[in-house]
């Protein structure tokens, strides 16, 4: 969680020990793995990494590493459940502007922010959203059909 860099090295380790474990052959992971799993605060620590590599390597049937059980334990993650005795919207998102924004300029501004903490990788910046990628590639052909405003 503290030392996001190492992430890549961590796992590739786990996929070693897993696949050996397993008795399968190491699958090579896609490169936007990593830049997933760095967006993720892995409240687990390192323990939760491991078990997620673990699951993913049990899974696999290919050469290449399916991004999928990564995926869904990120996006069940990042899904706020409303609380009986709190307010989880207040919490999650915080205290808001006045005047509010529309709800395009809201969603423009998490698809943004998505985009910026995946380093512009569409299917990273989806799976944060739990929307598809398609609806990324959608918005981005939108913002270049707008023209300029000054």
């Amino acid at each position: 969680r503290e030392r996001r860099e190492d992430i890549g090295l961590l796992l590739a380790t786990f996929l070693k020990d897993s696949a050996h474990a397993l008795g399968k052959a190491v699958p090579v992971f896609p490169p936007e793995l990593v830049v997933l799993l760095t967006g993720y605060p892995f409240p687990g620590n390192v323990r939760e990494l491991k078990a997620m590599v673990v699951d993913a390597v049990a899974q696999h049937t290919a050469r290449v590493l399916s991004m999928e059980s990564f995926e869904k334990i990120i996006l069940r993650q990042s899904s706020p459940v409303p609380s009986s005795n709190t307010d989880w919207q207040e919490e999650s998102i915080g205290s808001f502007p006045t005047p509010l924004p529309t709800l395009q300029q809201w969603s423009d501004q998490l698809i943004q922010e998505a985009l910026r903490r995946s380093g512009g990788n569409q299917r990273v910046a989806a799976t944060m959203l739990g929307i598809s990628r398609h609806t990324i590639m959608r918005w981005e052909q939108a913002q270049q059909r707008q023209p300029t405003q000054y």
